[in-house]
């Protein structure tokens, strides 16, 4: 039975450390998400309220209400942009974080094959030592029957 990884600790540290980065990135790509689908309902709105523009600027006008109706597409025409905002400010958020998983994944990775290695040096030792101990039980049995 091998004995413990020496760095199993800190693996296990970094395997945490991962772990929470992919979910705050999990949590940004949600947010960005959240924000592309919200932006293209507040476009379909938009589009709606030109179409029912268009139709009450047919025939007689009424000023007040195309007035309402132009105030609401300036007000969801500002929503989109704050949103738009809001998306480009979440870019380099979503990139830093990527990064960041990519540099703790890696550290991660290096320390598990730092492991396997360790591993595979004590599986050669062992093998190392199974065969010593046939060839000191062979050596034995030869001098038993060259005894008799």
């Amino acid at each position: 039975m091998p004995k413990q990884f020496s760095l199993q600790p800190v693996l296990n540290y970094r395997h945490r450390i991962v772990e929470s980065l992919e979910i705050a990135l999990a949590q940004l790509l949600a947010a960005e998400q959240m924000l592309k689908v919200a932006i293209q309902k507040l476009h379909l709105a938009e589009q709606d309220l030109f179409g029912t523009l268009a139709q009450r600027q047919i025939g007689i006008l009424d000023m007040m209400t195309i007035n309402q109706l132009r105030a609401q597409i300036r007000g969801v025409q500002l929503q989109i942009t704050a949103l738009s905002r809001q998306l480009n400010d979440l870019q380099p958020q979503i990139t830093a974080k990527r990064q960041e998983v990519v540099l703790a994944q890696q550290a991660k990775e290096t320390l598990e094959k730092l492991k396997a290695r360790e591993r595979e040096r004590w599986l050669a030792e062992e093998a190392r030592r199974e065969a010593a101990e046939r060839d000191d039980i062979y050596i034995a049995q030869a001098y038993q029957k060259s005894q008799q």
